[in-house]
């Protein structure tokens, strides 16, 4: 475990984060999803004059798509997706990798990074944008509101392009038994996600607090999918022969999560079929052997900028507490795993009075908020006698409590969460057409659940809180329009971004973690020499050590030079 010593007090790694969403996107008469969706992020990135970086090797794909005369990759697509069609209704999900890999090579040409450090792409027919890496979680709400306004440009100029209306949800499902991500992403210790994505202690305290956060973080929805008994593809423009056009009946007229009816493994690496509660894949983007990255795929997109604070800063929270191994040295009641995770997970969902109990291994029965006021407790104590919060952990833990207090005495209360918990919210909103005479099953309610995520703020119902005061915010206007073109200062982010920005035209490539710069057109280097700045630190090139760099380089070859004064690793290699 990666820990360091001040005054006495455990200190478990720095934790940085960021988000992925999928946005849903529907055309009338149109099923080419991903063309659509391609096209949806050029178009956004040309509105707003938003330059970009491809990686090298999907720039180097795209220069082959496109070497025939006109550009190919939308028909190309479109021809893929009529054959997967044809084929989709006799093939199972196994036999499925090849036409997959495939797709991935095609729609992934449109991927690229952004002068504001994010990344807009297309994956699986949806626009995704995935926020730069922050390491303060009110920081990281207004780099994913800035994808809103990315993805709602894009949606504009489509209209105006195709001369339809476009509708694009901020979402995680169709409402058809198909699942899209709001994913998150935490920076831990080598040692501890080892034990998080195995069979552990610390998995199964982790395991529990995914299953029951979300009667805080969950976005609500209208009905349930099972997903055909999770046999559906998940490729959501395949024809539905095989399964049927609709989900079974579902006898629960309104639940807490998007995401719930989608989960069916304790541990899984599969984002797209079996999903784990915890999710196992290892791509940590940086020194494995110092960092590695928690893929959280569990939970739902957010409107409200609370509750996607709360979700993204408690889970921080506990994660660190548990790299500091801290609920095994005080023996919490949370060392106590659920009995059944994947069943819970979705009693909970079902259940907005909050009153269902849920099982334990040693036999006794609890309920969600039970085990969130533990958690409450727990990082409480944590902070109290291990580590020193900082101003917003101390935040963070007194609007989890707040909103456990509400939520504890939720017939008085509900009303207090609304433009807070986005469940709650959406809830109020719903049951005002109950009052009216519709019922749940009624198809103006789903229309109503679909627009609380329209991204369109002249239908959205998130700009209709917002303007009649509602909608807690914790992101200006000007702080996300900011976030849009600039990058946060605290990660390696600010260097990328900075470099997109200024730097362009030597940029051969970007990743999250390597800049490609080609130093050709300088008389010291040769006319193939490749420099690559790598970033494997997350930490590393932070506003605080290449600012004066960056400001003061006249071009790319005083850039590298300042950098690696500056101790950010440059080496030389050969073009890509």
């Amino acid at each position: 475990m990666i820990l360091e010593k001040e005054r006495g007090v455990l200190m478990a790694l720095t934790k940085v984060f960021g988000t992925e969403t999928e946005y849903g996107i529907s055309l009338p008469n149109s099923d080419r999803l991903s063309a659509n969706a391609m096209e949806l992020v050029q178009l956004a990135r040309e509105t707003l004059a938003v330059p970009s970086m491809e990686n090298p090797q999907n720039r180097e794909r795209l220069d082959l798509l496109l070497k025939h005369e006109g550009s190919r990759s939308r028909s190309q697509i479109d021809s893929f997706l009529d054959r997967l069609r044809l084929r989709g209704r006799r093939r199972r999900n196994q036999r499925q990798g090849e036409e997959q890999e495939e797709l991935f090579r095609i729609v992934g040409l449109s991927g690229s990074m952004l002068p504001n450090g994010a990344r807009f792409y297309v994956d699986m027919g949806h626009p995704e944008y995935s926020t730069p890496e922050c390491t303060s979680a009110r920081e990281l709400v207004a780099w994913y509101r800035a994808g809103d306004l990315l993805v709602d440009a894009g949606r504009r100029a489509l209209e105006e392009k195709m001369q339809v209306t476009v509708e694009v949800h901020k979402d995680n499902s169709d409402r058809a038994g198909h699942s899209y991500a709001a994913h998150e992403n935490y920076c831990v210790d080598p040692g501890t996600f080892e034990e998080l994505i195995t069979p552990s202690p610390k998995s199964r305290i982790l395991e529990t607090f995914f299953v029951t956060r979300q009667i805080v973080v969950g976005a609500g929805k209208v009905g349930c999918e099972e997903e055909h008994d999770n046999r559906r593809s998940s490729l959501r423009w395949l024809d539905d022969e095989e399964y049927g056009d609709h989900p079974a009946h579902c006898p629960y007229p309104y639940q807490l999560s998007q995401r719930a009816d989608f989960i069916n493994a304790r541990l899984g690496e599969d984002t797209t079929y079996r999903r784990g509660i915890i999710n196992t894949r290892d791509r940590p983007y940086a020194d494995a052997t110092r960092f590695r990255r928690l893929h959280v795929i569990v939970g739902d997109a957010n409107i409200c900028d609370v509750a996607f604070w709360l979700k993204i800063g408690l889970t921080a929270m506990v994660l660190k507490m548990l790299e500091d191994d801290f609920p095994a040295s005080v023996g919490s009641p949370l060392c106590t795993p659920l009995h059944d995770g994947v069943a819970a997970i979705r009693a909970i969902s079902h259940d907005p009075t909050l009153t269902v109990p849920v099982s334990l291994q040693d036999g006794r029965h609890v309920t969600a908020l039970d085990i969130q006021r533990e958690f409450h407790a727990l990082l409480a104590r944590y902070f109290a006698d291990a580590a020193v919060p900082t101003k917003e952990e101390r935040d963070l833990l007194d609007e989890f409590s707040r909103v456990l207090d509400f939520l504890g005495d939720l017939p008085n209360h509900r009303d207090d969460l609304v433009g807070t918990l986005d469940w709650a919210t959406k809830q109020v909103l719903l049951e005002e057409l109950c009052e009216r005479g519709f019922s749940w099953d009624d198809p103006r309610m789903r229309v109503r659940d679909a627009r609380y995520h329209d991204v369109n703020p002249a239908v959205g119902l998130r700009q209709w809180l917002d303007d009649n005061g509602y909608l807690r915010r914790l992101a200006s206007d000007e702080e996300i329009a900011r976030a849009l073109v600039t990058p946060p200062e605290s990660t390696r982010a600010y260097l990328r971004g900075r470099c997109i920005a200024e730097f362009s035209s030597a940029l051969r490539g970007a990743q999250w973690e390597y800049l490609f710069f080609d130093a050709g057109d300088a008389q010291e280097h040769s006319s193939d020499t490749e420099e690559v700045i790598a970033l494997s630190d997350p930490l590393r090139g932070n506003a605080d050590e290449v600012r004066e760099a960056l400001d003061t380089a006249k071009n790319p070859v005083q850039l590298l030079r300042f950098l690696k004064e500056a101790g950010i690793t440059v080496r030389q290699g050969s073009r890509w």
